[in-house]
């Protein structure tokens, strides 16, 4: 079996980060660690100043979800980060993520969280043609998910594709990304 050392370029505004991974035994399986205590497996999702990658917890194996600052934050992209994980911190209902831990190193800042599976549905949309009663279930399955947000006092403010995970065959549909979120 062979030990792979395989270069992740990663596009960034300005410049070009690459990490090398020497941790694959498998060409697929690829782990680059970009947090520490944590191995990065997949890029989620590429927004705009922050990335959101799967992948584990080094210690025990623990499948997360890591959302991060792709360069140094700004003090708004902090504020945001730092509000989403105050706001989740005290939210347990079903279809919303739950926070594992909040990292700042001053370099890049991440929260990181429990991975509950599924895709990014904007990514579900583009590949798949997806039957309407799967649609009209997941449709149906946030607008409950919206309404326990806001019976527990937070307005969400961040509704569109790259926003859920869903995992269309097992009809569960999580909630993610609360940085603007607000307590009423």
């Amino acid at each position: 079996e062979y030990n792979y050392i395989v270069e992740v370029r990663l596009r960034f505004p300005g410049f070009l980060k690459i990490l090398r991974a020497a941790e694959c035994h498998n060409i697929r399986e690829c782990r680059v660690k970009m947090i520490r205590g944590y191995i990065t497996r997949t890029v989620l999702n590429d927004e705009n100043n922050s990335l959101l990658l799967r992948g584990e917890r080094e210690n025990d194996g623990l499948p997360v979800i890591i959302r991060m600052t792709k360069v140094t934050p700004s003090e708004k992209d902090r504020a945001g980060l730092y509000n989403e994980f105050n706001i989740l911190q005290g939210v347990a209902i079903e279809g919303i993520i739950r926070t594992v831990e909040m990292i700042d190193d001053n370099q890049s800042v991440a929260i990181v969280f429990h991975d509950p599976g599924g895709e990014i549905l904007s990514g579900i949309i583009d590949k798949k043609l997806t039957a309407i009663r799967d649609v009209l279930k997941t449709c149906i399955r946030m607008a409950a998910i919206l309404g326990d947000l806001h019976r527990n006092g937070i307005i969400y403010r961040d509704i569109n594709p790259s926003s859920i995970l869903a995992d269309i065959e097992k009809g569960t549909v999580t909630l993610i990304n609360f940085s603007i979120a607000r307590n009423v």
